[in-house]
């Protein structure tokens, strides 16, 4: 991990067995250095000022200061820690603000361990982590309010393209996760992947892109 160099990890969520065993998990790992464990923001915020990780593996949902509040302050101080969420609900708003705010990465805490070690390793050589089938892929750069989205939709994997024609014919996600035999928070978790390859926001840019590669394969066919 990181080219030999150890990766310089800070650890917080207010879930006393979860944060031991995300501490546990990751000291274990070769090139790994935790630096901190934190039960709470504030405290998560203090040892990133001090510490200044290269990676800072987060909880959304905090007591004094909320995931998402430390990723601002931490962007808005010049620090250069580079965050990681992990969340027990992967919800579209927050994601999309995650994405937003700067964060590299938004895991869903059901992943697998070995999916949180890669993420980790790729966002300390700045690489930011979109999807277990892609870790590597750079997140696409956000359309703007109006832009017609540009990404191919090859650059989506068949179940996303499928969550994507569902999406189109205006299902919602407890439909979706019925036509496709997932589970719900599957279906968001597959939802922020889409929205960061495609550099949209919400479901309504995703049926208007739906919509257009249909109509473009129709015309060139």
């Amino acid at each position: 991990m990181n080219g030999g160099a150890k990766t310089t990890i800070l650890v917080a969520d207010d879930h006393p067995i979860v944060l031991s065993g995300l501490t546990m998990l990751l000291k274990q790992t070769p090139g790994c250095e935790v630096v901190a464990s934190c039960a709470d923001g504030a405290s998560a915020l203090r040892n990133i000022e001090e510490f200044e990780p290269m990676v800072a593996c987060l909880d959304i949902q905090m007591p004094r200061l909320s995931g998402l509040d430390v990723l601002k302050m931490v962007r808005g101080r010049g620090l250069r820690t580079r965050i990681v969420f992990l969340t027990a609900s992967l919800d579209e708003t927050t994601s999309t603000e995650a994405s937003a705010s700067g964060a590299w990465a938004v895991l869903h805490k059901d992943c697998a361990a070995d999916a949180l070690v890669d993420c980790i390793g790729a966002v300390a050589v700045g690489r930011r982590w979109t999807s277990r089938h892609e870790p590597h892929r750079p997140l696409a750069s956000r359309a703007e309010p109006g832009q017609r989205p540009c990404a191919s939709a090859a650059v989506l994997t068949p179940r996303e393209q499928e969550i994507t024609r569902l999406v189109a014919e205006g299902l919602s996600n407890k439909d979706i996760a019925r036509a496709a035999r997932i589970s719900e928070g599957t279906v968001k978790i597959h939802l922020y992947n889409i929205y960061q390859k495609l550099g949209i926001s919400n479901r309504t840019s995703l049926a208007s892109y739906a919509h257009q590669v249909r109509i473009q394969r129709a015309t060139h066919s």
